[in-house]
């Protein structure tokens, strides 16, 4: 049984690394180290790694309401 989520991305390591050493020519290890650093970052940072295209990634924003100059609730311009 996971006691946390450190110890469930310790695991998916120990995966990765069994990936790397007996199937080194698949996909799978780097996939899985992929999902591990993934796992450590802020939503915000995960959008930016993922989403390449900058007018994407601005529109995702302001949608989510994330990382915006304007989401402060100022309320100017109104």
């Amino acid at each position: 049984m996971l006691r946390g989520r450190a110890e469930a991305l310790r695991q998916l390591a120990e995966v990765a690394q069994y990936f790397q050493r007996t199937e080194p020519h698949s996909p799978v290890a780097y996939l899985v180290q992929r999902a591990i650093k993934w796992g450590h970052m802020p939503l915000e940072v995960w959008l930016e790694d993922v989403i390449k295209d900058g007018a994407t990634l601005g529109h995702l924003k302001e949608t989510l309401g994330i990382g915006t100059d304007t989401d402060t609730g100022s309320g100017q311009g109104s």
